[in-house]
């Protein structure tokens, strides 16, 4: 099991994922929650205050699920999708999801 493994604070969010499907047995499973967004900010533009707060670290929803897959992963499935914050950041939703994805290797 991992645990408190906070995909959004690292800057390659492939490589965090390969490391977890590396570690995962066959069949093994990843359930995660993080937080998607509906515009990318690029790490040249970050806030730290929003970084830290996983918010300017976020990914689109389909790009988060395209960085699981390119790790390995299939059958990603998300769970749930939550509204994180009633309003918007700047002109960002931001959404927390549940995903999960299978190691099928």
């Amino acid at each position: 099991m991992i645990s408190n493994c906070v995909i959004n604070l690292t800057i390659h969010k492939v490589a965090a994922f390969k490391e977890i499907y590396r570690i995962l047995r066959h069949k093994g499973r990843m359930v995660i929650s993080d937080l998607v967004t509906t515009k990318e900010v690029g790490v040249e533009s970050a806030n730290p205050v929003d970084w830290c707060s996983c918010i300017d670290g976020a990914l689109t929803s389909e790009n988060y699920i395209d960085s699981i897959k390119k790790a390995g992963f299939n059958s990603v499935e998300v769970l749930q999708e939550t509204p994180y914050l009633e309003d918007k950041v700047g002109d960002r939703k931001i959404t927390s999801v549940v995903i999960k994805a299978i190691k099928n290797e």
